[in-house]
């Protein structure tokens, strides 16, 4: 609150001399005379006045002089740091020249910078923001580098957006032959993809198919058909009648090709399992890729993603089957589709099948496949029959799966991957009982597994080294029981899996079920226990566990101490009550970025990476570490 002006005569208050005297030397508002009404609502008086002008005399001299004193220090300042800047300027001149990274090699610089190229995906980008243009653009020694440096240009990728402009089309091929010109004699990795807008979403239609793009389109095929010789991995992302121009360009052989991945951007993905074909495209299309496959005698590598084949008839393409080391086919397939083709590939190493368990299954003969040298197993099943019951679905997964099996010897299978996101089921018995699984290094299962099928897992597989499980059922599949099978203790001195060295676990109920949360039937001291005996004996690296439960497990400080401690230790711990968070639905425009095609991702994908992204892409309620 303001002090009220005081309505009785103050004291006066006069000056000597000594007093100005003794004040101008110290500038202390203390030893002030009117140190008793600063800062108060006192009015001074008329003598007051006089006194306070007869103060301020001095100090204001004083300050008139320091003022002249600072200016005067502050241009010598300023003509100091110029000198320093200039100083600077020249030491950083001639340091430069003594660089360390001056003195790297030419040779040596170049694999620096192929150790920069991209790995996912491995398909360099028409991007002066990564590399290798990205090395064209520091300065004149490196780009003299990059540029005769054939291994930064014998990858890329090439995109044909729906609205392509002449002249946009004239430059991407003008740059598309000088960058693989730059790879000198190399074998060539190419990735070709077309705009994959649906067309029923966007109005005016994509012209993908329009003559003027084709025309362009075509243009650009026969400037890479003059590097066809050196062709060794391509990656072919096209609508049908794309395909159809490729194929018409296409050399009688491809002398060098090894891998072929092809795709067919006019199939939706819509897929109608009565006619074995996707739903609005024309027969003759489905499967458009085939002729070139005759221009590959050399195949070593196959994957067939969004093209399907009349009646699946696959084993009547013109490939080279028994040619094949690795295969993947995204077309649901009947288990005995499947076996057909497993039967022509003798040398398979690796297979990635979608399956759908049917009718046909009952068409299986008792022949069996033998595959010495597969290494690599992925199926994901799907079934097209109709509503069942718990038990009678679980019966008839175990049967059709069992099946599927039986007719496979893979003594040397080392990575099994299994999905089957099927509703209202929980699988029962453990599947997999007539596979080779002794020397099985790595398991994922995308399944719902009942406990009592995970102890069957933990016995069947003893030297396992990576584990991981995704669930929708609304039980927590791994029970203390299986912890203390992991636990190394004096009542357990030969642990189950002790290679493990990952074990990742990711429980995401259906939809319907996220209202209640899982039921967690493991407690924080067996997770606890076993992390710390697998620290002090085995080579276990990693542990995720990530739940959606209700109630929250609840570590003690003695336990998140350990766990802790561990974590200190280097081993990665992931603890996670979380809540997945969908992005945001976006609309799409037409765009022509360098990344087109190739990094396109539906709102699907985006859920697939929050499955799969453990540290970045999910929000957490509670993280224990």
């Amino acid at each position: 609150m303001l002090d009220t002006p005081s309505t009785s005569a103050p004291e006066k208050l006069s000056l000597s001399e000594d007093d100005i005297s003794n004040h101008s030397s110290s500038w202390n508002i203390e030893h002030s005379p009117f140190a008793s009404v600063i800062g108060t609502n006192h009015v001074p008086s008329t003598a007051e006045l006089k006194s306070l002008k007869e103060l301020l005399v001095h100090p204001q001299l004083e300050l008139s002089r320091l003022e002249k004193e600072i200016d005067r220090f502050q241009t010598i300042l300023s003509g100091l740091l110029s000198e320093k800047r200039q100083v600077v300027a020249y030491i950083k001149a001639h340091r430069a020249l003594a660089s360390p990274v001056r003195q790297i090699p030419p040779e040596t610089l170049a694999e620096i910078f192929i150790q920069c190229l991209p790995t996912e995906p491995s398909y360099p980008l028409r991007d002066l923001n990564e590399a290798p243009l990205l090395f064209t653009t520091i300065c004149r020694h490196w780009r003299s580098v990059a540029l005769i440096t054939p291994r930064l240009w014998n990858s890329l990728h090439l995109f044909f957006p729906s609205q392509w402009s002449r002249d946009a089309c004239s430059r991407r091929i003008a740059g598309a032959t000088l960058w693989l010109q730059r790879s000198g004699s190399l074998p060539l990795s190419i990735s070709l993809h077309g705009s994959t807008i649906p067309v029923v979403n966007y109005w005016p239609a994509p012209e993908r198919d329009s003559p003027i793009l084709q025309r362009r389109i075509e243009s650009m095929f026969r400037s890479l058909m003059s590097f066809s010789d050196r062709f060794r991995d391509i990656f072919l992302s096209l609508s049908s009648s794309s395909f159809s121009i490729f194929d018409k360009l296409s050399p009688a052989v491809f002398p060098a090709l090894a891998t072929l991945r092809v795709r067919d951007i006019d199939v939706s993905g819509r897929y109608d399992k009565a006619y074995n074909q996707p739903s609005g495209v024309a027969a003759g299309d489905v499967a458009a890729f085939a002729p070139l496959l005759s221009r590959m005698p050399f195949l070593k590598k196959l994957e067939v993603n969004l093209i399907f084949v009349r009646d699946q008839n696959y084993s009547s393409l013109p490939c080279n089957w028994r040619n094949l080391t690795n295969l993947v086919i995204s077309d649901f397939l009947p288990s005995v589709g499947v076996v057909a083709i497993l039967a022509e590939t003798p040398q398979i190493q690796s297979i990635s099948f979608s399956i759908s368990f049917g009718d046909d299954d009952a068409n299986l003969d008792s022949a069996v496949v033998h595959l010495n040298d597969l290494t690599e197993m992925r199926l994901q099943v799907e079934h097209s029959t109709h509503y069942m019951e718990k038990e009678v679905l679980d019966r008839f997964f175990q049967t059709h799966v069992t099946s599927l099996i039986k007719h496979i010897q893979c003594p040397s299978l080392r990575l099994l991957s299994f999905t089957a996101d099927w509703a209202y089921i929980t699988v029962s018995k453990w599947p997999f009982t007539g596979l080779p699984l002794h020397n099985l290094e790595i398991l994922h299962l995308s399944m719902p597994l009942n406990p009592d099928a995970l102890t069957e897992c933990l016995s069947q597989t003893p030297n396992l080294a990576r584990f991981q499980l995704k669930t929708r059922s609304p039980e927590f599949p791994l029970h203390d029981s299986h912890l203390h099978s992991l636990t190394l203790s004096p009542n357990n001195p030969d642990p189950s899996w002790p290679r493990l060295q990952t074990i990742l676990i990711f429980a995401h109920p259906r939809e319907r079920d996220l209202a209640y949360g899982l039921v967690l039937s493991f407690t924080t001291t067996a997770v606890t226990t076993f992390l710390q005996s697998r620290y002090q004996t085995t080579p276990l690296k990693s542990c995720d566990l990530m739940f959606n439960a209700k109630p929250e497990p609840f570590f003690s400080d003695a336990e998140l101490d350990t766990l802790r401690n561990l974590k200190r230790n280097e081993m990665k711990i992931r603890l996670v009550h979380y809540h997945v968070q969908l992005p945001p639905h976006s609309s799409r425009t037409y765009h022509d970025p360098p990344d087109a095609g190739i990094s396109g991702k539906s709102v699907g994908d985006e859920l697939k990476e929050h499955s799969a992204d453990i540290e970045n892409r999910f929000s957490a309620a509670v993280t224990i570490l």
